[in-house]
């Protein structure tokens, strides 16, 4: 069976065939964003809501992790998945900073950079708790799907509807940041040259490796096209390509996460650019940003903060885009 009659069966188990099942996706995002920017919820709500959301988001990790790892498929190979999903993190992040540095080089030449730093300087502290809640959760998901795996739940439907709801939620973030995104005229066209690298990078290093270890174009340039998103890319991945490609999914996003905290430092010792923001694709907007602000300086961070807030706002609706293809 090809991958496109894999997609369309998938998407008729959800009852989301074809355009509809990316208009509900667009539509959610698009509500929350309008919720967002008129503010609508009054401020004395927002911290309620905000807790809402982060609960649909741990309840849909652990669902996801249950999911994945109650497969057998998965179960049995989760080896060959880190292996594959370490390659695959590398490929995108390489693929990101080279398609910058060309674009910067072409678009917006060294003597056009500025390279003193902004007026506007980003503030953001770096919360361990916070980032190990997302771990934990799909931990506890992976740890009933291999004890439980024949444990009664619709896991696909659920899922399906706790992610709209979370994208909903990530349309109201966008749509209430709106002193971030006047940033852009701050950081000039470094603010959005940068984040369409980082994007096309993901996606033709995500090609190059799918046609190195043989798997699906489509499937491949999805996973790459998270661009870190690992909340909104696994689910969907795993409706539509099976359990195993979305651990895959899962595993290749939040590394792309994971390393960049780990080796943005490292590599900024001896080399300090613009293109290293876009190793933390959409993450640049929250967990990553601290380690951008150290290793790289405000106006890095600016730019990643620009950067992850337009990559939150385009995966949700592209990855349907590419899946459907």
């Amino acid at each position: 069976m090809s991958v496109n009659h894999v997609i369309i069966d998938k998407m008729r188990q959800l009852n989301i065939e074809g355009a509809y099942g990316k208009m509900v996706l667009l539509i959610s995002l698009v509500i929350g964003v309008i919720i967002g920017y008129k503010n609508i919820v009054r401020e004395r709500f927002r911290p309620i809501i905000s807790k809402l959301f982060n609960s649909i988001f741990i309840l849909m990790l652990a669902t996801l992790g249950f999911k994945i790892f109650a497969s057998n498929e998965v179960a049995n190979n989760i080896g060959n998945i880190g292996i594959l999903a370490v390659f695959f993190t590398v490929c995108t992040c390489i693929g990101s900073v080279l398609i910058t540095l060309f674009l910067i080089n072409w678009i917006y030449p060294v003597n056009r950079q500025r390279e003193q730093e902004n007026d506007v300087h980003v503030n953001y502290s770096f919360d361990l708790k916070e980032a190990i809640k997302p771990i934990l959760a799909i931990v506890i998901g992976a740890v009933f799907g291999l004890l439980k795996p024949n444990l009664a739940i619709k896991h696909d439907q659920l899922i399906y509807w706790l992610m709209l709801c979370l994208i909903l939620g990530i349309g109201i973030d966008i749509g209430q940041s709106r002193e971030e995104l006047s940033l852009v005229k701050t950081v000039g066209w470094l603010g959005l040259i940068v984040p369409l690298g980082a994007l096309t990078g993901s996606l033709i290093g995500s090609f190059m490796f799918g046609l190195i270890t043989g798997m699906s174009p489509i499937v491949s340039m999805a996973i790459g096209a998270g661009s870190g998103f690992y909340s909104v890319t696994a689910p969907l991945v795993a409706q539509v390509a099976g359990n195993q490609y979305g651990a895959l999914a899962l595993i290749t996003n939040f590394l792309r996460e994971t390393l960049t905290i780990i080796f943005l430092p490292i590599i900024a010792l001896r080399f300090r650019h613009p293109a290293l923001v876009t190793l933390g694709g959409a993450t640049t907007m929250d967990t990553t940003l601290p380690v951008i602000m150290r290793s790289l300086g405000s106006k890095a961070a600016m730019i990643g903060l620009v950067q992850g807030i337009l990559l939150s706002l385009f995966v949700p609706i592209i990855l349907p885009i590419i899946l459907n293809m």
